[in-house]
């Protein structure tokens, strides 16, 4: 597969990197745009052709339809196909909800890892919903304890403890929401 951490790839510009250093089905990054002051259209079409040149095959949004402008999940549709792109809504600053991560968001990321395929997860800054997922990820498919399966996506600057900041959870809800999956 190619190398996701090619500078010239623009993936450092999109936060692309996986789950974990050694994770290879499972990325994070932020949403089309957030770090460009390019138009909406070419901002997602930079996106887009930098998620494939990385051998992205399936994209999971965590953004509610009023943060990605346009038609994001159309476009991708057209770029992955119908069946790789996953829109699971999670507000900012909150915990994703255990039914979302359960019944949509960890069988979505299953079949890719199944199929061999690469996954991006991501939400407007691809930090910290997107780094609950990725922790997730972890805690589910590696068996990570809750603790190690957010210091390893601390490690790739995701802080899966931002709703906990915000003082919209605790730190044990999100323990409790990775022990489950662990």
């Amino acid at each position: 597969m190619p190398d996701v951490h090619n500078r010239e790839s623009g993936a450092d510009a999109h936060r692309l990197a996986p789950a974990a250093p050694d994770e290879e089905h499972v990325y994070g990054a932020c949403s089309p745009g957030w770090h460009s002051a390019a138009g909406h259209g070419e901002a997602l079409a930079d996106w887009i052709a930098v998620l494939r040149a990385a051998g992205v095959d399936r994209v999971c949004s965590l953004q509610p339809g009023a943060e990605c402008a346009g038609d994001c999940d159309a476009a991708y549709a057209d770029a992955f196909g119908d069946d790789r792109v996953l829109h699971a809504p999670v507000p900012d600053g909150h915990l994703v909800g255990p039914a979302l991560l359960d019944r949509e968001l960890l069988p979505f990321l299953d079949e890719a890892a199944a199929a061999d395929e690469r996954v991006v997860v991501y939400c407007l800054d691809g930090i910290g919903r997107t780094g609950q997922v990725l922790a997730a990820w972890l805690a589910h498919d590696r068996g990570y304890g809750p603790e190690r399966a957010i210091e390893t996506v601390e490690e790739t600057g995701r802080k899966p403890r931002e709703p906990v900041r915000r003082g919209n959870s605790t730190e044990q809800e999100l323990h409790d929401l990775l022990a489950v999956f662990g």
